[in-house]
């Protein structure tokens, strides 16, 4: 499983939690900060994998 898999793996486990209303004692202010870091990396990857495609569009081309 790569890091961008990982990612979205976790994001639907804390919106299960989010959304399981039996969960009381749910820290939100962490669940965001966790929330806010892996939309972070998750872009910062995303953006990464988009150079790398478009040096080997141009590679390739050549």
């Amino acid at each position: 499983m790569n890091r961008l898999e990982q990612i979205r793996q976790r994001r639907a486990e804390l919106r299960a939690m989010l959304e399981d209303t039996t969960q009381v004692n749910l820290n939100l202010d962490e669940i965001e900060t966790e929330l806010r870091a892996l939309e972070a990396e998750e872009t910062e990857l995303e953006r990464r994998t988009a150079i790398v495609t478009t040096v080997l569009y141009e590679v390739l081309r050549l």
